[in-house]
This record gives C-alpha cells, structure tokens and sequence, in this order.
C-alpha cells in the first residue's frame, strides 16, 4: 500500500530508491534521529513522497527481457522539455546569517569526486563519469575525478548522552576520502555492504551533510550516492530511455548536489520512472534547480 513519509537526518538528508514492479518509487530514510539542536525550521522543505514495496518479478521480467545493454555514455543532441519551474530545492538555517538559506555546495571550488564501482558492472565508472560531467556542464561547478577506492557511505551508531543509540552520516570517515562518493554496495552487514541500502527495496540511496556556523555560512560539505549493486545488474546501462543506470545516477547525484523531488514525470527529479521513461537526461526544471545550487547562484563565503 503506498504511504508518504518523510525524514531528516541530523544535519544531513537522505532519499531512498525502491525498485517497485512498475516503477521506481524514491523516499526518505526515517530514522529517528534529533534534529540540529535549537535548530529553528520555520520554511524549511523536507523530502516527501511516496513510497512501495519491491515486487520482486519485475527484476525477473527485466532480465528475461534483455535490456542488460551497453549504451554510449556520451550525451548525444538534446533539447530539454518540460516546464522550468518544475524543480524543489531544500533550505536550511544559516547561523551565520540567521536566515533559512538553499543548502547547496559552494560553487566555486572544484568538488573531488571518488567512485567504488564494486559490484557496478564494468561500465559502473564510465556512467558515473558520465553522470558528472552532465552536473557539471549544468552547474558550472567543477569536479575533480581522484579514482576509485573501496570506501561505501554508511551511516554509523552514536550513542547519545541518554544512553540512545542514533545514526548519523559516516562524515569523519567519508572525509579522509573524498567530498563526494559514488559507490555500489550489497545490503546486510559485513564487508562491501552499506546501511543504508535496507532490506527489500532500495536500489540506490542520495544525500549530503552541510556545515554552517557563527562564522561561516551553511554549505554542502559532503555527499555521497550508493546503489544495490543486485538490483542495479538488471537496469540497462547507459543513458537511454527508460529505466537505466544513468537516470538512476542522475537522480541520487541530483539529491547530492542538493536537488529534491518534483512530481513531474518529465522531471530526472520526478519521484518515479519506469521502462516507458524518456532518455536520461536533465529536463528544463532539473536544469533550473541546478542552477540554483550551482556557479549563478554565487559562491558562498566565508
């Protein structure tokens, strides 16, 4: 039965990608964590939408379909559709201003970048690159590729003053690798597995951590993508029409770069996409939510 839910962790947000029999449904992970303390919310957006469960034949239907295709990852001629104004962003409180603010990275440093393409299948880098290079041309931000590693996103136990165990981002071992991670990772527990990834349903998870003090504004400090490498192998790679690696990159880097959903089937951002999904490119409102996080925006100091 679909249900809407919606959740932030603390100082950083999650959505999560459910493989469904018809579609890709995205939602937030619900963790019951605090919030910033004293952190007024007063305007801020939150990630909301709906959520289903895995219908497992889909995954069967896929793969006895064939569409495990190599496609070219170079973007070919073409002209984005749709409305411009079909985009979301999230904001957050600014202690430095005192004022709710778009929560973005600062556009003028290049953003290094890591990939783990474990279990990606071997076009895993090649897409993910791929899947850079159009955030980059769309924000006029620069990245910086700093090669693979063997670090997956994950989320780590904190036990709290109350004696409350609380998860929250992996930031102190995430930071000794890159600002930005793309990975893919199996569920469960162990080595090359990530908790982010829960049992049953999620093919792919995007986010960020940001930072903001008394003395410098809020930004993205963090970000990271991690896919199911098991639901993954049964998505087209490339970025072709309908369900592909590519659209599914797009969207969770989208929320890494601090993107939220818009219900606009047209939209890489819209919470759901199927087989019957146009080419995975960024359409006229994902295009004009990226700039609204990238270089046009300005850069944010100090």
């Amino acid at each position: 039965m679909p249900m809407r839910t919606e959740g932030r962790l603390n100082g950083e947000l999650v959505c999560s990608t459910c493989l469904t029999s018809r579609h890709i449904a995205l939602f937030p992970a619900t963790e019951a964590v605090p919030e910033w303390p004293n952190r007024p919310t007063q305007g801020d957006r939150r990630c909301s939408t709906a959520a289903m469960g895995l219908g497992g034949r889909s995954v069967l239907a896929l793969a006895a379909a064939g569409v495990i295709v190599a496609a070219s990852p170079a973007a070919a001629a073409y002209t984005p559709i749709g409305n411009a104004s079909h985009y979301a962003l999230h904001t957050g409180y600014d202690y430095y201003t005192h004022k709710n603010v778009v929560i973005r990275w600062n556009p003028c440093r290049t953003i290094s970048y890591k990939i783990n393409p474990t279990g990606g299948g071997s076009r895993a880098i090649v897409d993910a690159q791929a899947a850079i290079a159009r955030v980059s041309k769309a924000t006029g931000i620069p990245f910086h590729y700093a090669g693979t590693t063997t670090y997956i996103p994950h989320l780590i136990a904190v036990r709290l003053a109350n004696g409350i165990i609380s998860y929250h981002y992996d930031r102190t071992g995430q930071a000794k690798v890159a600002p930005l991670v793309i990975a893919w990772a199996k569920r469960g527990t162990g080595t090359g597995t990530s908790n982010y990834l829960k049992p049953g349903s999620e093919a792919g998870v995007g986010g960020w951590n940001v930072a903001t003090s008394t003395t410098s504004r809020l930004r993205i400090t963090l970000g990271f993508a991690v896919f199911d490498s098991a639901k993954t192998k049964y998505f087209p790679t490339g970025f072709g029409k309908g369900s592909s690696v590519g659209h599914l990159i797009l969207h969770e880097v989208g929320h890494a770069m601090g993107l939220a959903h818009y219900s606009d089937v047209l939209m890489i951002m819209n919470p759901y996409f199927s087989t019957t999904s146009g080419v995975a490119e960024f359409n006229r409102g994902d295009l004009t939510g990226l700039t609204k996080v990238g270089r046009p925006a300005g850069c944010i100091s100090p």
